[in-house]
Parts: structure tokens; C-alpha cells; sequence
């Protein structure tokens, strides 16, 4: 953030730079590294804040203000609001608007869609007379009266709901999402593309031909080697009630010496084969509040089949996981079994993956998956 001619920004590292904006250059006033007693790094995720001649910021463990504490906080008047034009919709610019602008449903619901007439503030001014309706994408039709009626078949799909008239048009997204039991082996998709409905997948997957069937590819380009783009959270679902089961088949493509982290998630724990060769259950990767690991040896190039519970019992949850060879049978025992006392109780389905040591001069480790299932035991 910037005020006055000073620039105020702080890096995920711990470090609290104040900067002087020359113009074409920046000359460096103070720099503050910020750590823990066990000398650890005291990261900062967030954007500073400029009020009442305050700078305010946080890092994690710790919230901050930089000012002269001799003078006192004064406030200044709030400046008025830009006048609205075209107060009637009629006359000046005019934009169209659809409620809800973003949806997420499931096959056999119905959604009611309003169009809006607005102005370049967004301010809302009536309804739009006679519009004229469309859908795309998803597997349903649409009436005069914008109510969407989703197809009923279980599968998943992704598109937009249109609508114009009166010289304006607009459009709203949409996701289709099964209801449990959900079973997704990427058959239906075309070789190329991402799963519809899904969320997290783009620029980072796509759909392509392996060992005699489609399946979903965890991309790891050196031209994008940063965190986000390394990192995988393919959510299948939207927040749903914990309790339920994640399957899915997944592969390790290894660069150099390095594998893959990959595993699922379910209800905001993540089941991981991790590099290290342990498979792991851990909730809040970041701290972490939750973890439990166990050792195994697993090979790259080798199709596993992974598994993994939330079982909600009282005031607690039961997470379990297991992963075997996917020619081979399934063990009758969980390899980890363990008590969460502090449950989630609700969270999304859905794969991770990690591509570790992507760098400008090498791909990173690839995942594979396929033959994704969720679902609740009776």
C-alpha cells in the first residue's frame, strides 16, 4: 500500500519493507525482519492498512502500528459519493445484471434467475423488460421466466446462464454438481480439457490418454514455478457434510530423483503419498492442527488406489486411510486410523497434488488420477 509518497509492503518471508517512491526508482527507508522466540519466521500474508494516519499490518502471529504515539488520531471527513447517472435507467449507460450472478446446484433442482438494469456504479434500477433467455454448458433448459431446470442425469457440467433485451445483455455462471454417490472416471470429457464443475483445475490439469483410458493430469511446467501453480486443490464438490468416503486411482510421474505429493481430501483433511515415501492424514497443512504419518514405500510409474474416511462419531471424527497397489486387492485393515478430538465436520471432495522441485530449468514431478468416487457409507 501507498500513501504520501511512501510504499509499505510485506513479504511472506517475515520481512517489512518501507520504501520511498522516487518515481523511476524506489529508495529503501527501513527494513524490519519479523521472527519467532524459536527463531522461526513470523510470515505475513496480508496487505497493509492506512488509517487516521496509522499504518496497521499483521503477521501471524502478531498485529503492529506504525506512528508517532505522541500525536492524536484524527479523522478526516468521508468524501461523498459519486453521483449516480441515469437515476431512472433511462437515458444514460446501462449494464445488465443476473441474481444470483454465480450458482452451484445439482441435477433435478431448479434455480430462478432475475435480470437487472443497472447503472456503471452497479446501481440497481429495475427489472429488464422482456428478456430473452439462454443457457450453456450444463444439461437442462431454461424458460421465459428464467427459471433453469436441470437435467437429471448424475454427472457433472459447468456453464453460463444469458440473458438480453432492451439493447443489454448479461450472463451468469453455474455448476452442476451429483449428488452422492459421485463416480467420475473422465470417460466423457475431451482429451484437452478440465473437468466441468470443478474448481482449481484450470491451467494447472487436463484431460488426456493413458494406459488404455482418459485421465486427469496434474501439469508441472518450468515456465510456471511457483507455489500456486506447483500446488493442486481440484475441488469436486462444494462444502458438504462430513461423514462421507474418497476413492480415486493416482500415479506418480517422477523428474530426476523427486516424486509427487499426491493424495485426496475430504471434509478439509488431506490424504497424502507423500516424496518422503509416508502416507499421511493432516488437517491445516500450514500449522499443522492436525497430523499423523506412517511410513511406506511407494513407486512412481505404478497406478495406486487410494482411500480415504471421515467418520463423524459424537464430538469427535475417526479419519482413516489406505492405499495398495491398484493390481492388487484391497487390505481388509485402514493402514492409518486416528481420532481427530476437534472434528471438521463439513468440507469439499476433491484430489491434491504437489509438484515438488519445479524450478526455471526443469518440470517438476507429475500426478495422474482416475476413477474418482465419493460417497457415504450406510
Amino acid at each position: 500500500v501507498t500513501a504520501n509518497g511512501i510504499i509499505y509492503v510485506g513479504e511472506q518471508t517475515g520481512i517489512f519493507h518501507i520504501l520511498k517512491d522516487e518515481g523511476e526508482r524506489c529508495v529503501s527507508l527501513h527494513r524490519q525482519e519479523f521472527k519467532r522466540d524459536d527463531d522461526a519466521v513470523d510470515e505475513i500474508y496480508g496487505s497493509p492498512a492506512v488509517a487516521s494516519g496509522r499504518v496497521y499490518f499483521m503477521t501471524r502471529y502478531g498485529t503492529y502500528c506504525l506512528g508517532d504515539p505522541s500525536k492524536m488520531v484524527e479523522s478526516g471527513e468521508m468524501p461523498a459519493a459519486a453521483e449516480e447517472t441515469g437515476g431512472s435507467g433511462e437515458g444514460g449507460e446501462r449494464h445488465c445484471h443476473i441474481e444470483p450472478a454465480e450458482v452451484t446446484t445439482a441435477p433435478g433442482e431448479s434455480v430462478t434467475f432475475h435480470a437487472l438494469v443497472t447503472g456503471p456504479t452497479g446501481m440497481k434500477f429495475r427489472s429488464l423488460r422482456e428478456p430473452t433467455w439462454s443457457s450453456a454448458g450444463v444439461k437442462g433448459t431454461i424458460n421465459e421466466h428464467g427459471v433453469l431446470e436441470v437435467g437429471k442425469d448424475n454427472a457433472f457440467s459447468a456453464g453460463q446462464v444469458k440473458v438480453s433485451g432492451e439493447g443489454i445483455e448479461g450472463s451468469a455462471r453455474i455448476r452442476v454438481v451429483p449428488k452422492l454417490p459421485i463416480s467420475e472416471d473422465f470417460e466423457a470429457i475431451e482429451a484437452g480439457g478440465v473437468p466441468p464443475g470443478w474448481l482449481g483445475v484450470g491451467a494447472k490439469t487436463r484431460i488426456e490418454e493413458r494406459d488404455g483410458s482418459k485421465v486427469l493430469r496434474k501439469l508441472a511446467p518450468k515456465e510456471r514455478p511457483t507455489p500456486p501453480v506447483m500446488r493442486l486443490m481440484a475441488f469436486a464438490t462444494p462444502v458438504i457434510e462430513g461423514g462421507y468416503v474418497v476413492q480415486a486411482d493416482m500415479m506418480s510421474l517422477p523428474k530426476k530423483r523427486f516424486k509427487s505429493d499426491m493424495g485426496l481430501m475430504n471434509s478439509r483433511y488431506t490424504m497424502l503419498l507423500t516424496g518422503q515415501n509416508e502416507l499421511q492424514v493432516e488437517s491445516w497443512a500450514s500449522i499443522p492442527r492436525f497430523r499423523h504419518a506412517i511410513p511406506m514405500e511407494w513407486k512412481t510409474e505404478t497406478w495406486y488406489r487410494a482411500k480415504v474416511e471421515g467418520k463423524l462419531e459424537g464430538d469427535k471424527a475417526r479419519v482413516r486411510a489406505k492405499a495398495w497397489p491398484r493390481d492388487s486387492e484391497e487390505p481388509a485393515e485402514w493402514m492409518v486410523d486416528v481420532v481427530d478430538p476437534c472434528p471438521n465436520r463439513e468440507g469439499a471432495a476433491g484430489l491434491y497434488a504437489y509438484s515438488t522441485n519445479t524450478t526455471p530449468k526443469s518440470d517438476g514431478p507429475e500426478s495422474f488420477f482416475d476413477n474418482f468416487r465419493v460417497w457415504k457409507e450406510e
